[in-house]
């Protein structure tokens, strides 16, 4: 299981304090969320450049509750998380923001 933290600061009133909100995901729903954005930016020129996520490990050698294990794929996990939140228009894939419980909200984007 893999906990996913979502921050939304208030643009308009800087006064009123930021929203949180936590989720807990198995690791096979990140993989099927890769998938899903992955093919929404098929015909789009960044397909070639859309960042894989994590492999799964299928070592039955490998202790996954060991702490260094676990620090290594929470370092991927962030490292792909950070770059699929800097993907263009990512703000307003219906489903990236279900994913991160941020249905229904309008994201704004200031330059």
């Amino acid at each position: 299981m893999f906990k996913i933290t979502t921050t939304r600061s208030n643009v308009k009133d800087a006064d009123v304090d930021n929203e949180v909100s936590t989720t807990w995901y198995r690791f096979s729903s990140i993989l099927e969320l890769s998938e899903v954005l992955k093919s929404s930016y098929k015909l789009s020129h960044l397909s070639d450049s859309f960042p894989p996520a994590p492999p799964r490990c299928w070592n039955p050698q490998i202790d996954q509750f060991e702490k260094q294990f676990l620090n290594e794929r929470k370092e991927l996990l962030q490292n792909w998380a950070r770059r699929i939140c800097g993907l263009p228009r990512i703000g307003m894939n219906q489903d990236f923001l279900r994913f991160v419980q941020l249905k229904g909200i309008k994201m704004y984007m200031e330059r």
